[in-house]
């Protein structure tokens, strides 16, 4: 337990390195003394795979494997859990942020195309372009939206956070849900 909490800890301080070290380290073990579909080893899974797809410095074969990894995590919570247990739902938030990670990556852009961060209302109308220059590129914009998505302003009115490349919907989130 101790370790699981040293990885979450980890991940929450962005040190992904060492998080996937630790979850690499306590999955095996959970996965042969608690099981397969334990709530812990569901939780174990979901960490390893947010540590792997929220790295910006993530391959795609890392955020494949993130998404296989949560695709096999969410099946498994589904059929244990049930489908409205509040684990499940994290682990179906993660595989949303994590397909969208690799959909954006898999989706190549033009350097000439417009990054930006923008604020949606409750019927998907713009209300407010809050980024639009990111000469860092995408890596830059995709950590902006995190940090936007988890931010307390971001909480605020409702409505959705979108981040767009070339006038596309890259990533996105409903607001009420953060």
């Amino acid at each position: 337990m101790a370790t699981h909490s040293y990885a979450c800890s980890n991940l929450d301080l962005k040190r992904f390195e060492e998080a996937k070290a630790s979850f690499r380290k306590i999955e095996p073990v959970a996965r042969r003394v608690l099981g397969e579909s334990d709530e812990i080893t569901l939780t174990i899974r979901q960490g390893y795979a947010m540590a792997l797809y929220r790295d910006d410095g993530a391959t795609l074969e890392d955020l494949r494997e993130a998404v296989t990894a949560l695709e096999g995590a969410e099946q498994t919570a589904r059929r244990v859990l049930g489908g409205t247990h509040p684990t499940k739902g994290g682990i179906e938030a993660a595989l949303r942020e994590a397909r969208a990670a690799l959909r954006a990556r898999e989706t190549p852009c033009s350097f000439h195309d417009k990054i930006e961060i923008v604020c949606l209302d409750a019927e998907g109308n713009v209300k407010e372009t809050l980024r639009d220059d990111f000469p860092a590129g995408w890596a830059a914009a995709r950590t902006e939206f995190l940090k936007l998505r988890h931010g307390t302003a971001a909480t605020a009115g409702g409505g959705w956070l979108e981040l767009r490349v070339g006038g596309v919907s890259k990533m996105s989130t409903n607001r009420k849900e953060l």
